[in-house]
């Protein structure tokens, strides 16, 4: 079975109940901004995030002393608002990163989940990659079991841009400077196409 790496910090995995990982990014025009996650997680699928990761009970590790060895020592970008609550049926993570440039908010994302921002002639150039080519296949009996895990499952990127917005790719202009690229984990995991989603101000 093929080993997935998605973003966003940090993406994976699940089952048939509630899995919601929403992003909202915030640049300014010099190219620092803020970006909260916001992670709901079914409790039923606490015993699947403890596979082969003991020290977690969930999949997406935010927790505190995580980010912490993260961030290191680092001046140029910091974690506020942490919160996590949970009830009968959920754990909720709640967590706003603010940084000084878009490299420092790349120094805590994986490599291939990585933002490029770039700027021509006046324009300002977002791009993401949410997925590598991916190599190997997933077998019938595989899929099947995936499906059921994934199928409600999704994740959410908002982009909230310094300028009016004047192309997308792969993503939803929601407002004039506001887009949202939408994801479900199956269409991930069955892809084997490079995926990617770009803005353009």
């Amino acid at each position: 079975m093929r080993i997935i790496t998605v973003f966003t910090v940090f993406i994976v995995l699940f089952l048939n109940s509630c899995l919601t990982i929403e992003y909202d990014l915030k640049l300014n025009s010099n190219g620092s901004g803020s970006l909260s996650i916001s992670y709901f997680l079914d409790k039923q699928l606490q015993g699947i995030s403890s596979i082969g990761n003991d020290d977690d009970i969930v999949p997406l590790n935010l927790s505190e002393d995580y980010l912490s060895e993260v961030i290191g020592a680092r001046s140029d970008i910091f974690y506020q608002n942490y919160r996590v609550s949970e009830d009968e049926f959920s754990y909720n993570i709640f967590v706003t990163f603010v940084f000084d440039s878009v490299e420092a908010l790349n120094a805590v994302l994986p490599e291939e989940n990585r933002i490029e921002l770039t700027r021509v002639n006046g324009e300002t150039t977002f791009r993401q990659t949410v997925m590598k080519d991916k190599s190997g296949e997933i077998d019938n009996e595989t899929l099947s079991i995936l499906n059921d895990i994934f199928k409600e499952h999704y994740f959410k990127f908002i982009l909230r841009t310094p300028g009016t917005v004047k192309k997308t790719f792969q993503s939803e202009l929601i407002e004039d400077r506001v887009t949202e690229y939408n994801e479900k984990f199956m269409d991930i995991l069955i892809d084997d196409n490079k995926k990617e989603w770009s803005v353009i101000w």
